[in-house]
């Protein structure tokens, strides 16, 4: 679900931002990290009873983060701490492959964001396909 269709398809208005820098990413980071963001978007639109989401992604050299933020009704903590969904395990899982982490918040009444941590991609977890 791409972010430029998602108002479309889903009624949501979603906003993407970045830090402007040029991010270079392996193969398998890449992926992991749009089929996160997807997974989260999947989730503002089941489950966020939202109108507005935001995706920011920002790097430097100590970090690349990913954020998705709604202005829905907010994930409850025992939602997040007793995660069963396979959306939830999917993406912390996908961040764990290049040694992310994933951290889900939410504010009753006041949305949920799911921000993803990376360590800069020469940091991270070597390319499985390159070696690099």
């Amino acid at each position: 679900m791409a972010a430029r269709r998602f108002p479309e398809t889903n009624g949501i208005s979603c906003a993407f931002s970045s830090s402007g820098e040029y991010v270079s990413l392996d193969v398998n980071r890449a992926t992991a990290l749009f089929r996160i963001a997807q997974e989260a978007l999947t989730n503002v639109a089941r489950h966020a009873r939202a109108t507005e989401v935001c995706i920011r992604l920002r790097a430097d050299s100590d970090a690349i983060l990913l954020e998705v933020e709604d202005n829905g009704v907010g994930i409850k903590e025992e939602e997040v701490r007793h995660a069963t969904s396979l959306g939830i395990l999917g993406m912390r899982e996908r961040a764990l492959s290049f040694g992310g982490r994933v951290t889900i918040t939410g504010r009753p009444g006041g949305g949920t964001t799911v921000a993803v941590e990376s360590p800069p991609a020469s940091r991270g977890v070597p390319d499985q396909e390159t070696g690099g």
